[in-house]
């Protein structure tokens, strides 16, 4: 997942001899499969037919987003939808007519500065999860993108409407952050023109302005968000908004490692209707960092009833099932996990931890081979036997590494770790 949040503000404020053996080559007990009721096509999301019309667009986005030149907004966004979005959401309450029209006929100009936020969502497939419809001709489209470079998915939402036989956006929103685009642009219009501030502005300001510049997979940064993004989620706020101090909010206890008060901000959404799609993941997440690992499955399954399985979820039903001692539906979740993403180290280390030393042995190979980087693969998944100290695991997978890649500057460190064991 990527947070497209900095640019949006932007935008709007101014890894031989060993036999190889593919994924498709790894047999799944039919009997395992069966009773694994979790991961049933039943249990899954519902086959999505997509219109020729919503893939085009996507595949078209995907080609412009990892072309050289600058992408073109215009054929991807809807100046008209994006206006009226905004206008709904109460944009322009207390701007002169004037000024609003002035805005209405620049903003097929303005729009341009959407490239950028556009540009970085930079993906070489997707899958559509859902689609759900709206009054004639709009769709709102839940998809995964996938980007082989960075190698992260990131899971979106779009608002689609067809204009002259084409569909254009006139939203998205990265579903781990919860805030639509049109939801930036409104404050930022709201900031700029608006003759008086509402009273929400500078509380939500207090948290998106320090987002551009602090590390967010730093833990300390969401330390130092705390005030603000509290005090957010206390302050009467436009529905999109309350989402994002909610989800704010849960994230800053699952740092802090506060998991009752995770659980407790997530219930209090749920009841109050906030429109948050990932609950079921974020929830999943307390649960299992809570060590409560089979109401999480759950949870994740539910998850997967909406959007399928993927192998961001995949992988923490695979750590869950470690937890328990459950190594066969473990490792059917980390294989499925990759099948779905095979460049995904996480689901690659979760494998490793669910294998035993034969399958290590004689399926690892082949299946780490088919990532992008072999050796990132091999290093993620021996660090993460080495930190739950299967330590014999570790062993035996790090002579395959050795035997599948020859050489690697990886080999002195690794040297020194095992025979720091031996002593």
């Amino acid at each position: 997942m990527r947070n497209i949040l900095t640019f949006l503000v932007i935008a709007f404020l101014g890894i031989p001899s060993i036999k190889a053996q593919s994924l498709e080559e790894v047999e799944v007990d039919p009997k395992l499969a069966q009773a694994l009721d979790v991961f049933s096509e039943e249990k899954g999301a519902e086959p999505v037919k997509v219109p020729k019309a919503i893939r085009q667009y996507f595949n078209q986005l995907s080609k412009a987003t990892r072309k050289k030149k600058e992408l073109d907004a215009t054929r991807f966004l809807s100046a008209t939808g994006l206006f009226n979005a905004t206008k709904e959401a109460g944009a322009f309450e207390g701007v002169a007519e004037d000024k609003v029209r002035a805005i209405e006929m620049a903003l097929p100009t303005a729009i341009n500065a959407m490239s950028a936020p556009l540009k970085m969502l930079a993906y070489d497939k997707f899958k559509v999860l859902r689609i759900e419809k709206l009054e004639a001709g709009q769709r709102i489209v839940y998809v995964r993108l996938y980007d082989n470079e960075l190698n992260v998915t990131t899971p979106m939402r779009w608002w689609l409407v067809k204009e002259e036989d084409i569909y254009r956006a006139y939203d998205f929103e990265d579903l781990s952050v919860g805030l639509r685009t049109t939801s930036i642009m409104t404050a930022a219009l709201i900031a700029n023109m608006g003759d008086k501030v509402p009273e929400w502005f500078p509380a939500v300001m207090a948290v998106v302005v320090p987002m551009q510049t602090l590390d967010m997979g730093d833990p300390d940064s969401w330390v130092k968000l705390e005030k603000p993004i509290f005090a957010l989620a206390e302050t009467e706020l436009p529905d999109d908004f309350r989402n994002f101090a909610s989800v704010m909010k849960v994230a800053v206890f699952q740092v802090k490692g506060e998991v009752q008060g995770a659980l407790e901000e997530l219930a209090a959404a749920r009841q109050e209707g906030f429109d948050c799609p990932m609950w079921h993941y974020l929830k999943g997440s307390v649960l299992s960092a809570d060590e409560n690992y089979d109401e999480a499955i759950e949870e994740f399954a539910s998850h997967a009833k909406l959007f399928g399985w993927d192998s961001d979820v995949l992988e923490m039903v695979s750590d869950c099932y470690y937890e328990l001692g459950d190594m066969e539906h473990a490792r059917e979740a980390a294989l499925r996990g990759l099948k779905d993403n095979p460049l995904s180290w996480a689901c690659a280390a979760s494998l490793a931890a669910s294998s035993n030393s034969m399958q290590i042995r004689e399926e690892i190979p082949g299946i780490f081979k088919q990532g992008r980087d072999e050796e990132v693969f091999y290093e993620s998944a021996l660090d993460y036997l080495l930190d739950l100290e299967e330590n014999e695991k570790a062993k035996v997978l790090y002579s395959v590494f050795q035997k599948a890649v020859g050489e690697s500057d990886l080999f002195e460190y690794y040297d020194e770790v095992f025979a720091d064991l031996e002593e």
